[in-house]
């Protein structure tokens, strides 16, 4: 299974042009004043965490746990120095899990804004999505696929 070299790489219920692109513009931030994020109804602010590298991690959390906002924004995402988006993760009560939309829980980023990883995942465990796809895609600069990996409950079956 591959990606035509010419045609861009785009995860499903991802649009065309998003987080792909080319990053040329600050990373996307929350003004609480204007965007709350509610977990279970109720608002949250993001942890805000700086890495001596000036990465910069946002969290969301549910009791203490990583845990994905109401509206679907990832419960942890992390920007690198120039702003660009390093990964974005989706978490269920502390564990890794693909949001209901289908999205993966796990993706890495370029520097250029391609997809380096994507990864579907269940209750923490690496699992492939109902409709079949690999649970695990690694990508070259181009979008086409690397590696690929089946996975089942954290099991690789293929």
């Amino acid at each position: 299974m591959g990606v035509n070299a010419h045609q861009p790489r785009r995860p499903a219920g991802i649009p065309a042009g998003g987080q792909f692109a080319t990053k040329s513009q600050p990373a996307p931030g929350y003004d609480l004043d204007e965007d709350v994020a509610t977990i279970d109804g109720r608002p949250v602010e993001p942890d805000i965490t700086l890495m001596g590298s000036g990465l910069r991690i946002e969290r969301y959390s549910r009791d203490g746990r990583s845990h994905d906002p109401d509206d679907g924004r990832p419960a942890v995402v992390s920007y690198g120095l120039e702003g660009a988006v390093k990964s974005e993760r989706h978490y269920r009560d502390g564990q890794l899990h693909d949001p209901a939309d289908g999205r993966p829980a796990a993706l890495w980023y370029r520097p250029d804004g391609t997809v380096e990883f994507e990864g579907h995942y269940r209750d923490g465990q690496a699992h492939d999505p109902a409709d079949g796809r690999p649970a695990v895609l690694w990508y070259l600069p181009d979008g086409t696929v690397e590696m690929e990996g089946h996975y089942r409950d954290g099991s690789r079956i293929g």
